[in-house]
């Protein structure tokens, strides 16, 4: 599937079945890298890195601005109760594992594996 001249994973065409506020969320993520992040995830000849000394600094205001001026993902309360998360939970408890990232233009991909505790394969989440 192609939009917007990315070449897309079939996941898109999953989201757009779920709606199109959910897809074009998704579709708005990706314009920004200018390619899925499901598409390239497992491309061995993209220079990945495991070295988290190559990332920049990261401070709490940078986490606020993504999270709720950028994204809007998450609202300010559940920023403040940021321990009630499932995101949080399944980061503490060891769920997220093998993490890596990709220089993308101007931004920073970083693709991780998260184990459910119901699922006996991984998936893939990703955050630009």
């Amino acid at each position: 599937m192609m939009t917007n001249n990315i070449v897309c994973n079939s996941y898109a065409t999953e989201l757009r079945m779920k709606g199109k506020e959910v897809y074009d969320r998704y579709m708005s993520k990706i314009s920004v890298l200018g390619v899925d992040p499901y598409k390239i995830h497992n491309d061995a000849t993209l220079l990945w890195s495991t070295n988290v000394q190559e990332l920049p600094p990261i401070n709490l205001i940078d986490i606020y601005d993504f999270c709720i001026t950028q994204t809007s993902f998450y609202t300010k309360s559940e920023l403040r109760a940021y321990k009630s998360l499932t995101a949080y939970d399944y980061f503490i408890s060891g769920h997220v594992v093998d993490s890596k990232f990709l220089h993308l233009n101007s931004n920073i991909l970083l693709i991780s594996e998260v184990y459910n505790l119901e699922m006996k394969t991984p998936f893939h989440d990703f955050l630009n």
